[in-house]
């Protein structure tokens, strides 16, 4: 057999080179807030991967045979992992992650046991501030794919200060768990998988609760927690997008305060970007403190293949090579590299036709000519493969030609 074991996949150059299109355009704007990028082991002790979802995660973990050790399920283990013994680093500490992780759980569509996750996490900041930089980055990366989405947001401390409130604290997992299948089952099966576990008045808010939006849904909110509804209207102040959303429920013993997600707008329920704050998380390995992140649905966009925005055309510039002229075609290829340009040539004496055809279907804009009379002149042809054009130029014309028509796809 030859096939990718289940749940892994490859990537031939058009895909891959998609994959980094997306990942070089997050992390240029993540980089643009002030993120740094960090790089974590993908390797953790088994004791540290289980502290942060318990028994639950065992059998999905990854296992290195004879040792206490797994390949990481997510990027936040290793993150609270590495701060737990880097207490002095300078706060805040705005960090970003794209990176593999493994999850041995059944593959299904969409999902897989190798993946690709896009983390950004804000550690030190208490404030909402910290949610609204987010947000605002969260948008533009769907602006920039072309993607419509809807954005909701809830927090978690009024959630389970409703279940309080309401009598089924106790309970509160399992009446979430089932709160959290509205977009999967609807509200009437929701209501009903509620009916044995609430009283009739606790149904009924419930019943309001998956019900209302906008500022109806704020005021809900902070009837039973007026903190969170202020911190939830403060965000909305500056992300006016934000929709309010009491039945959001997200991570049941992660999250602490505002939880969000982006939706796409016309794919029902189907979440691309998630986060929220988890201030008690860096406890389970040390000290505490103020956190807040966000996960973008790296793989998940790239298949709904609507961000024709980092789909670029190719820029490499194709030198022809005449047969027995090698070290004028390896010349001329080396000086266009180090112009800053990338480069690709003939290797095998193939005809011009065959050459040409090759530089076409690799969708290269532009093929170079060198021959004696060119070379001795410091001259070189270039083609434009879309219009057919053709001019003679010296060297420091060509390469300005080029950085100037290729400027757009860098």
């Amino acid at each position: 057999m030859t096939e990718t074991p289940t749940g892994f996949r490859d990537y031939w150059p058009i895909k891959a080179q998609r994959r980094k299109q997306f990942r070089l355009s997050l992390e240029r704007l993540f980089e643009s807030y002030g993120f740094q990028p960090m790089e974590e082991s993908s390797v953790e002790f088994l004791h540290v991967l289980t502290a942060k979802s318990g028994e639950a995660i065992k059998d999905e973990i990854f296992r290195i045979e004879g040792e206490e050790i797994g390949l990481r399920f997510d990027l936040t283990v290793g993150l609270g992992r590495a701060l737990a013994s880097n207490l002095d680093v300078h706060k805040p500490f705005k960090r970003y992650l794209i990176d593999r992780v493994w999850r041995n759980e059944e593959p299904q569509r969409g999902r897989y046991r190798e993946f690709i996750q896009a983390d950004v996490d804000i550690i030190g900041v208490g404030s909402p501030t910290a949610e609204v930089e987010l947000l605002t980055m969260g948008k533009k990366i769907l602006e920039h794919v072309g993607m419509p989405y809807v954005l909701l947001l809830n927090d978690r401390h009024f959630l389970e200060s409703f279940a309080k409130k309401e009598g089924f604290e106790e309970r509160r997992q399992e009446v979430f768990r089932i709160m959290d299948k509205l977009d999967k089952i609807g509200k009437e099966a929701v209501l009903e998988q509620l009916a044995n576990l609430l009283t009739e008045a606790a149904l009924s808010r419930i019943e309001e609760l998956i019900s209302l939006e906008g500022k109806a849904a704020l005021d809900f909110i902070r009837d039973y927690d007026p903190d969170a509804g202020d911190g939830l209207e403060f965000i909305q102040s500056y992300v006016k997008e934000v929709r309010f959303a009491p039945y959001l429920i997200r991570g049941f013993d992660y999250y602490t305060g505002p939880i969000f997600e982006f939706k796409h707008k016309t794919k029902e329920g189907l979440t691309v970007i998630g986060g929220g704050r988890y201030d008690h998380f860096l406890e389970l390995y040390g000290k505490g403190d103020y956190a807040v992140g966000m996960g973008v649905g790296f793989d998940r966009i790239l298949a709904l293949e609507e961000g024709k925005a980092f789909q670029r055309r190719s820029s490499t510039v194709y030198v022809v090579a005449f047969k027995g002229k090698w070290e004028l075609a390896f010349s001329t290829a080396e000086k266009l590299r180090k112009a800053g340009l990338d480069v690709d040539m003939d290797y095998g004496e193939r005809s011009l036709k065959k050459q040409l055809e090759y530089a076409d279907s690799k969708a290269y804009p532009f093929v170079v000519f060198v021959g004696e009379k060119e070379a001795s002149e410091g001259k070189i042809k270039l083609r434009n493969m879309k219009t057919g054009e053709e001019k003679l130029l010296s060297q420091t014309e060509a390469v300005d030609e080029l950085k100037k028509e290729l400027e757009y796809t860098q």
